[in-house]
């Protein structure tokens, strides 16, 4: 069998097989001092019939800290239409011990047995 390049899971209603999918993409890189704050903005798509639930996390923040206030808000996105973009912001608090350098954020939203991920960047100066 041979796969369009953009192949995705699928699921069969009646005879249609229909394919389903979302994506999640990320704002990119923030560069701040230690003790500020970082924004990232979170976006999820989805297609084709997509519903439900997507609940968010980030792994590689710097030293594994997870300091108060940090988190999504909404830490949760629940897809209701197709091609429509749904927001949701990482905020990312630092302070005066957290490591210096720049840091690899993977942002994984997770449905059922199905991940997605982005990836963001954040430099502590």
């Amino acid at each position: 069998m041979v796969h369009h390049y953009n192949y995705r899971p699928y699921w069969r209603s009646g005879t249609a097989l229909r394919y389903y999918d979302a994506y999640l993409s990320g704002s990119g890189t923030v560069i701040l001092n230690r003790g500020a704050t970082a924004y990232f903005t979170i976006y999820l798509n989805a297609d084709s019939g997509f519903r439900g639930n997507v609940s968010l996390c980030a792994i590689g923040l710097p030293a594994n800290q997870v300091l108060p206030g940090t988190g999504f808000s909404p830490q949760s996105i629940s897809v209701q239409a197709n091609n429509v973009w749904y927001l949701s912001t990482l905020r990312v608090n630092t302070n005066s011990s957290t490591p210096r350098g720049t840091f690899k954020v993977r942002v994984d939203g997770r449905s059922g047995s199905r991940t997605m991920s982005t990836t963001v960047y954040l430099t502590i100066l």
